[in-house]
Protein backbone atom coordinates (compact mmCIF):
# COMPACT_ATOMS: atom_id res chain seq x y z
CA UNK A 1 0.00 0.00 0.00
CA UNK A 2 2.68 2.51 1.01
CA UNK A 3 4.84 1.65 -2.11
CA UNK A 4 1.88 2.06 -4.27
CA UNK A 5 1.51 5.63 -2.82
CA UNK A 6 5.19 6.17 -2.96
CA UNK A 7 5.15 5.18 -7.06
CA UNK A 8 2.24 7.34 -7.53
CA UNK A 9 3.95 10.50 -6.55
CA UNK A 10 7.20 9.92 -7.99
CA UNK A 11 5.33 9.24 -11.30
CA UNK A 12 3.25 11.93 -10.85
CA UNK A 13 6.78 14.37 -9.84
CA UNK A 14 8.63 12.76 -12.28
CA UNK A 15 11.34 11.53 -10.16
CA UNK A 16 13.13 7.95 -10.24
CA UNK A 17 12.64 5.88 -7.24
CA UNK A 18 13.45 2.57 -6.20
CA UNK A 19 11.67 0.40 -3.77
CA UNK A 20 13.01 -2.99 -2.05
CA UNK A 21 11.29 -5.59 -0.14
CA UNK A 22 12.94 -7.46 2.78
CA UNK A 23 10.92 -10.29 4.15
CA UNK A 24 12.42 -11.56 7.58
CA UNK A 25 9.41 -12.11 9.02
CA UNK A 26 6.45 -14.88 8.17
CA UNK A 27 2.96 -13.53 8.31
CA UNK A 28 1.20 -16.79 6.93
CA UNK A 29 1.11 -18.82 10.12
CA UNK A 30 -1.51 -18.55 13.01
CA UNK A 31 0.85 -16.77 15.07
CA UNK A 32 3.12 -14.16 13.95
CA UNK A 33 6.46 -15.37 13.49
CA UNK A 34 9.44 -12.46 13.87
CA UNK A 35 12.23 -14.70 12.44
CA UNK A 36 15.33 -12.28 12.22
CA UNK A 37 12.90 -9.36 11.94
CA UNK A 38 12.92 -8.42 15.37
CA UNK A 39 16.30 -8.82 16.10
CA UNK A 40 20.26 -8.64 15.48
CA UNK A 41 20.28 -12.24 14.02
CA UNK A 42 22.26 -12.60 10.63
CA UNK A 43 23.34 -8.25 10.59
CA UNK A 44 26.17 -9.10 8.07
CA UNK A 45 23.83 -11.04 5.75
CA UNK A 46 21.14 -7.81 6.67
CA UNK A 47 23.91 -5.30 5.76
CA UNK A 48 24.76 -7.51 2.56
CA UNK A 49 21.34 -7.64 1.47
CA UNK A 50 20.92 -3.62 1.52
CA UNK A 51 24.07 -2.83 0.43
CA UNK A 52 23.23 -5.13 -3.03
CA UNK A 53 19.88 -3.38 -3.17
CA UNK A 54 21.61 0.07 -3.05
CA UNK A 55 24.32 -0.96 -5.45
CA UNK A 56 21.52 -1.99 -7.95
CA UNK A 57 19.22 1.58 -7.51
CA UNK A 58 22.47 3.39 -7.92
CA UNK A 59 23.25 1.35 -11.22
CA UNK A 60 19.42 1.76 -12.36
CA UNK A 61 19.59 5.03 -12.29
CA UNK A 62 22.94 5.98 -13.90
Amino acid sequence: MECSAITAFANFRKINHFQCFYSADNLDAEAWEPRTLANDADLETKDRIANIALSFAVELFR
